[in-house]
């Protein structure tokens, strides 16, 4: 399905017409990423409305809709699935054809890229608590709970705790 996806982008790119990505946010940075993994060049980003956002994102220029020839462009639709339907409908109403947009989650789904980052992978630390301290992070509630049975808990996970996570993740 991703190679499809690529394919189809790569055909167009042919075309000599510009692709660009629609939205630069995490899912737009990380479908870029995996294009240019995948030898796939794109034009750069593209926004509803740029406002007071940066005009820039991996090297890449960020352009409004309204600054585009429609005609000479294609969409790839890098965004979660509420932003997606608003966008197909902008794009629908000024006479942007199918065939210039390119859905992204197949490329989303396949690279694990949802959260921003890729399939197959996990963060850990090894330490209990966290140094930033966060407004909107429960570290306080996490810590409390954490040494509540036991003050003298050990605040770094030993090996052999982390070997007994991973025990339960799948081996692919």
């Amino acid at each position: 399905m991703i190679n499809t996806v690529i394919d189809r982008i790569n055909e167009y790119r042919k075309t000599g017409k510009n692709v660009f990505i629609y939205g630069a946010g995490t899912y737009g940075k990380n479908v870029c990423k995996l294009l240019k993994d995948n030898w796939t060049i794109v034009d750069g980003f593209v926004v509803t409305s740029l406002g007071n956002q940066e005009q820039k994102c991996l090297d890449l220029s960020i352009r409004e809709l309204s600054s585009l020839n429609i005609q000479t462009s294609a969409f790839i639709l890098a965004m979660n699935e509420t932003n997606t339907t608003a966008v197909m409908k902008i794009l629908s109403e000024r006479g942007v054809s199918e065939d210039s947009i390119f859905d992204a989650r197949p490329l989303i789904e396949h690279g694990g890229l949802k959260r921003g980052t890729r399939s197959g992978s996990i963060e850990v630390t090894t330490n209990m608590g966290c140094s930033v301290n966060c407004k909107y992070c429960p570290q306080k509630l996490l810590l409390s709970r954490y040494y509540a049975s036991d003050k003298n808990k050990p605040s770094q996970m030993t090996m052999e705790t982390f070997e007994k996570i991973l025990s339960f993740f799948p081996d692919s």
